[in-house]
Formats: structure tokens, sequence, C-alpha cells
């Protein structure tokens, strides 16, 4: 059976204090009973200032070790965690951010799971969030979980093992990284899900556990939502084979809706108007099915879950929206053969 005292945390960070402060009140805990080997910061931001941040908040711990990520970047910090802790003697590596937080039995429950599902190399917990601090933030959780976003309901508060879904807060086995390598540093998002695609192709099960919970925190303000998806879908069309259909579909909507606008539009122009309205009234009718679309699915959580599902009528296609335009992007810097 795995031993705890051989699970290494590994933390990327960079300037959030409260939640990085929270998260090591509870890691800590399980530190002290010896249950976790090391604890890496993986800190991109001024590492004197986060020495002191531990300092006076009395989390001084010989477990926690602080590493400097001159790169800012979240797969060099990844990187950088997962070098020092199988250097150190760690048998597997989890992952957590500096936001959100973990279930009380995570680190009891996680060495027998590995026994468990002896056949996997790599477990993924089921997914929670924290707390809403609006309904804003409230409503991007609704999003996450529908399957005209995210689709984590799959892996939301699941009552039994799934195959596959590893993505985020996930603990892999040594062995997975002395076959697969580390993160592949050109995905500044999607980093996550670049690996366990390259994991899965050498043969790794991955597997989520209904018996432990990681809980994520979603963006609370519009700003940092559409920075967030447009990055997530620019660094989609680095590899599009690795995120399938799904990730790819609102850049192909869009696309092929202002497609059949711009056709429409050109075949006007030359009376060819039979053309012409094949072309616009296609676009006419899959926007109203789009949108129908999204009503019905935000009407569906404004029924189980109150008005702070309102806010997904103008979510969906902002992110859609946002998220194609990312794509779109990163496209075009491949084509001019331009830097991520």
């Amino acid at each position: 059976m795995l031993e705890t005292s051989t699970i290494s945390v590994v933390i990327p960070y960079l300037n959030s204090p409260v939640p990085l402060i929270d998260q090591l009140k509870k890691l800590i805990i399980h530190a002290d009973k010896n249950e976790l080997r090391k604890i890496y910061i993986v800190d991109g931001g001024n590492i004197s200032e986060t020495k002191s941040l531990l300092s006076e908040n009395n989390l001084q711990s010989d477990k926690i070790v602080l590493i400097e990520n001159p790169h800012k970047f979240t797969p060099q910090a990844l990187n950088a965690g997962t070098k020092a802790a199988l250097d150190d003697g760690a048998t597997v590596v989890q992952y957590f951010g500096a936001h959100g937080g973990f279930s009380s039995n995570f680190f009891t429950e996680l060495p027998a799971l590995f026994e468990k599902y002896n056949y996997a190399s790599i477990l993924t917990p089921s997914k929670g969030f924290t707390e809403s601090v609006n309904g804003f933030q409230k409503a991007v959780q609704f999003f996450s979980l529908s399957k005209l976003g995210r689709n984590w309901n799959k892996t939301h508060n699941i009552k039994k093992a799934i195959e596959g879904f590893g993505s985020g807060g996930f603990a892999a086995k040594k062995e997975v990284f002395e076959k697969t390598g580390l993160f592949d540093e050109k995905y500044i998002k999607n980093q996550d899900n670049e690996f366990i695609y390259r994991a899965v192709k050498n043969g790794f099960r991955v597997i989520t556990v209904p018996e432990i919970k990681i809980y994520y925190e979603t963006r609370a303000s519009i700003s940092k939502l559409i920075n967030q998806n447009y990055y997530y879908g620019m660094y989609v069309s680095l590899d599009p084979k690795i995120y399938g259909l799904k990730q790819n579909a609102p850049f192909l909507f869009y696309f092929s809706l202002i497609g059949c606008i711009v056709l429409g539009l050109l075949f006007k122009t030359q009376n060819l108007n039979l053309m012409s309205d094949l072309f616009l009234y296609t676009a006419v009718t899959v926007s109203l099915v789009y949108y129908f679309t999204i009503f019905v699915e935000s009407l569906r959580f404004l029924i189980k879950e109150g008005v702070s599902a309102l806010h997904l009528l103008y979510l969906f296609p902002l992110i859609h929206i946002v998220y194609a335009a990312g794509t779109l992007s990163g496209y075009i810097r491949r084509l001019f053969g331009r830097k991520f």
C-alpha cells in the first residue's frame, strides 16, 4: 500500500496571499500528521514577501518548501515543483491551486484510493465549488456544470468512479513522469489537459473518484472571466486534437455562422438571390436555435437554483464568443509563426 509520507503537494502561486494562507493552514494539519512529505509553493512573485507572509501568519513548517519561479507562468511552476518533489523521494505528486480547497478526508483517503483503483496511475477528485461571493460567480458555476458550458456535471459530486476526466487538481504516480515527462511549457493555459493527453497515450489510466473532492473557485468578475476564457481558447489552437470537438465548438460555430452571413451578402451583390437567401436564412435559423437553447438552459437553472441563473442569458454567448476569439487568435498566431 502507498505510504502517505511519500505524497507531496505542488502549488503554483502568484500574488494571492489570502487564498494561499487558507490553503496552507489546511495542508499543514496533514503535514503535521505525516500524511504529506512536502508542500512545494512555486512562487512567481516576490519570494521574500512570501516568506514574510508565511512568518506573519505562523505558517512555518519544515514541510513547506518555497521555490522561485522567475518565468511566472503555471507550467514552469508545475515543472519546478514536480522536479523538486521527485528528487526528494515523492512517489505521488498532488497538484493544487492557491485558490480553492479540498475535502477534509483528502490525504487520509488518497493512499487507499491508489490501492483501491490500482489499475490507475492518475487520480482526479470529484469537483465542487467554493462558496460564491455574488450572483455572477454563482452563475459561472452553473455555466461550468452545464453541457453548453464546461460540462463539469460529469465530475461534480459523483457517486461512483469514472474513467478519465483528469485535469486540474490531479494526483500522479512517479512512473507517469518517468515515461511521459513533465508539463509542456508552451501551454501557458490548459497544460494539465495536454499532460493528461500524453499520459493516456503512454498507456496510463486516469480515474475520477467520488471519495475525495476539490473545491474550485470560479471567476467572480466579468473582466477576469473574459481574460481566462480568451486564453483558454487561444491555447486550444496549439494542438486541436488534444481537446476534441467540444473545445473547438465555439470557434467552429461562430466561424461557420459568420461564413454563412458573408457568403449570403456576397451572393446578394451578384444578384444570386436563391443562394443568398439559403446562406442568410441558415444563419438566422441557426442563431435562433442557439439562443433558444440558451434560454431553455438558463430557465432550467433559474427554476432549480434561483435568480442568479439570469446571468446565464448573457454569460453563455459572451464566454462562447470570447473563447472562439481566443481560438481564432491562436490559429492566426500559428499561421504567421508568432509565439504564444
